[in-house]
């Protein structure tokens, strides 16, 4: 943020004292990735890497929105997520895609959460359903309380096929 204490700033650009310019966007940061169901496969995945791969279940994604030091705060009532499975052409916003939109919960100042289903097409409570590296995307948006908006997108690879006994 750039800031004016100055009143020979305010007397030479008309720019007020004691105010400040936002121009920076927060940062997002993915800090979890959780297995919630089924109950019996409950597993903290920790922070996902392009090693990581999701099968059948219910997944909480952790987040962290920063602001930069000495902005105008992250804008706590901001919260979109847009979940997409790329379809049958395995290529993102086109025609096939399924697209859910939903909204983050507070944890607390710093962190929310949201939920990701993985599995088939045929139940349509999932929302990544398209089986490949990278063929969910989950795209996650923040702004501060300036107006400075971000999006981060978090690639998912799904595999919910078991393997079979050659």
């Amino acid at each position: 943020a750039k800031c004016n204490l100055d009143p020979a700033i305010t007397t030479r650009t008309g720019f007020p004292q004691n105010t400040c310019i936002d121009s920076v966007s927060p940062t997002i940061n993915v800090t979890n990735v959780k297995r919630t169901s089924p109950a019996d496969q409950i597993q903290d995945l920790g922070i996902p890497s392009s090693s990581t791969w999701l099968k059948v279940g219910i997944y909480e994604i952790s987040i962290s929105v920063v602001d930069n030091m000495g902005g105008s705060g992250v804008d706590a009532n901001y919260y979109p997520v847009t979940i997409r499975s790329a379809g049958t052409d395995n290529t993102f916003d086109t025609f096939d895609d399924r697209v859910y939109s939903t909204t983050r919960t507070t944890v607390d100042s710093a962190t929310s959460k949201f939920s990701v289903w993985v599995g088939s097409a045929s139940n349509f409570l999932n929302d990544c359903v398209d089986q490949q590296e990278g063929n969910c995307r989950v795209r996650v948006y923040a702004r501060d309380l300036a107006g400075n908006s971000i999006w981060k997108d978090i690639p998912l690879n799904i595999d919910f096929t078991p393997p079979t006994a050659q």
